[in-house]
């Protein structure tokens, strides 16, 4: 990396002179303002960039800030200076966890025999082939409370006559 050579221009202010004389931008660009690394008009500057750019983090504030300043230790200094915004602290912070109920007596009965205590849900319509056209049918789902087997039976619809077929087809296999 090399060293900021700075220069003195017409107006007085202490700029980088570089590499960058043949290029085709502006005077500002290529010889970019030196500040401080502590100092309150740089923290002004770099909090304006970074509100600028949408609080979108360090490096995004240091590519903008590259573009009309050389900050001594820049990296530090946008560190610093975001680390103290109360956006970033807001957007940043630690949600709350939800704490966990305790699990009903159903759930930790062992004992039981597979399928003592069911939870019952359907899930979405598929389609199967029947003779030449195709039908929706529905899965309707079992699932036993303790050790989380799964029974699966196909249904014709959502009706209450359907769910009591595929009720009594799983009371009668398990």
């Amino acid at each position: 990396m090399c060293k900021p050579h700075p220069l003195l221009d017409d107006v007085g202010i202490l700029r980088v002179e570089g590499r960058l004389e043949n290029a085709l931008i502006t005077y500002e660009g290529k010889h970019p303002i030196i500040l401080p690394y502590r100092h309150h008009a740089t923290d002004l500057i770099i909090s304006q960039h970074h509100q600028k750019t949408g609080h979108l983090g360090q490096e995004y504030v240091l590519s903008s800030l590259h573009q009309f300043y050389w900050i001594i230790k820049a990296r530090s200094a946008v560190r610093r200076v975001i680390s103290s915004c109360f956006q970033c602290k807001e957007f940043g912070a630690v949600r709350g966890e939800q704490l966990m109920a305790d699990l009903p007596k159903e759930r930790l009965m062992s004992a039981d025999p597979l399928f003592t205590d069911v939870g019952v849900d359907y899930f979405r319509p598929f389609y199967a082939r029947q003779g030449r056209s195709n039908v929706k049918r529905y899965g309707c789902l079992f699932t036993c409370l303790v050790v989380r087997a799964v029974h699966i039976e196909v249904v014709n619809s959502l009706d209450i006559d359907s769910f009591l077929n595929a009720l009594r087809r799983f009371i009668n296999l398990r």
